[in-house]
């Protein structure tokens, strides 16, 4: 009976690491194509900007 509940108290704090983990990396992901976009913006502007030129 205890072993049970160390099992699935482990299984919990497993799957909350796993899902803190994904929640940082899919952070540090959003925080990259948002530098990707802006970096495109960037130089759409500057081809423009150079076409007008």
């Amino acid at each position: 009976m205890i072993v049970n509940v160390v099992c699935i108290a482990l299984m919990f704090v497993v799957s909350a690491v796993v899902i803190a983990a994904n929640v940082v990396t899919a952070r540090s992901d959003c925080r990259t194509n948002r530098e990707l976009l802006r970096v495109q913006r960037e130089w759409m502007e500057r081809m423009t900007d150079d076409t007008r030129d």
